[in-house]
């Protein structure tokens, strides 16, 4: 989750933003790329039909399992009663990857990009709302 949040933070810095789900479930694979199963379902339904905004929901079985593990708390936020990842847990504070060569984040590229892209979706209701919903979370992170 780390390594993803790192990721994550430097696609916005180049005004990509994702969206997705984790879930827990049965994997299996049937071909060398080819993985089938709830797991892989329950994602899909978590990005697809859930995630409304450009963050990873996390199912209530992970967020269950995953309780107590060290630093998972400080990753985690809810809203509406779902879990998902914090955008920019990691933009302020060191975080410890094991990569040869993390990318460096580029904090204004990040609040560029996102003030652009409110602007340019300024009259797409559905499209706006995200932007001002990570808008507000950076505030949230810039303000501690």
């Amino acid at each position: 989750m780390k390594i993803f949040s790192h990721f994550n933070l430097y696609a916005m810095s180049k005004n990509v933003f994702f969206r997705g789900g984790i879930a827990k479930g049965n994997l299996y694979r049937k071909a060398k790329y080819q993985f089938y199963g709830n797991s892989v379902i329950y994602a899909y339904l978590m990005e697809s039909e859930i995630s409304k905004y450009p963050i990873i929901v996390i199912d209530e079985n992970t967020h269950t399992d995953m309780k107590g593990l060290k630093e998972y708390e400080s990753m985690v936020n809810d809203k509406n009663e779902r879990h998902y990842i914090k955008p920019f847990e990691f933009l302020n504070k060191p975080v410890r990857l094991d990569l040869e060569h993390p990318k460096e984040i580029d904090k204004d590229a990040i609040k560029e990009n996102i003030e652009k892209n409110k602007r340019l979706f300024e009259y797409d209701a559905k499209n706006y709302e995200k932007y001002v919903f990570l808008q507000k979370e950076l505030k949230s992170v810039d303000n501690s």
